[in-house]
């Protein structure tokens, strides 16, 4: 499987199919970043970046009722035998950047 394969039948819920999120999520996960802001981009490490799709996100607040952020992905990507750096660098290509540009 191809990384935009994984991107297509996981990430697109949350994050659509251009990585904006605007219109999907977002009412129930206020947190979701647009992935093709070059601002939220520049913020964050190729490792942060990793670190996230590895090992998911945890709730900001207590409340139960709204939904995890983002889980981890691990296995995902052993099942679809993908690399995580391979996840960043599409995550990047979002933004029309390469992956460990401008950090």
């Amino acid at each position: 499987m191809r990384p935009e394969q994984l991107y297509h039948s996981v990430c697109l819920t949350c994050h659509g199919p251009d990585g904006s999120g605007k219109m999907y999520a977002r009412a129930a996960v206020r947190t979701i970043p647009d992935l093709t802001d070059a601002k939220w981009q520049a913020k964050r490490t190729d490792a942060e970046l990793q670190h996230t799709i590895l090992e998911g996100k945890e709730r900001s607040s207590p409340e139960k009722s709204r939904p995890q952020p983002m889980v981890s992905q691990k296995v995902n990507l052993e099942r679809a035998q993908i690399d995580v750096k391979d996840m960043v660098a599409l995550h990047a290509g979002l933004q029309g950047r390469e992956a460990g540009g401008n950090r």
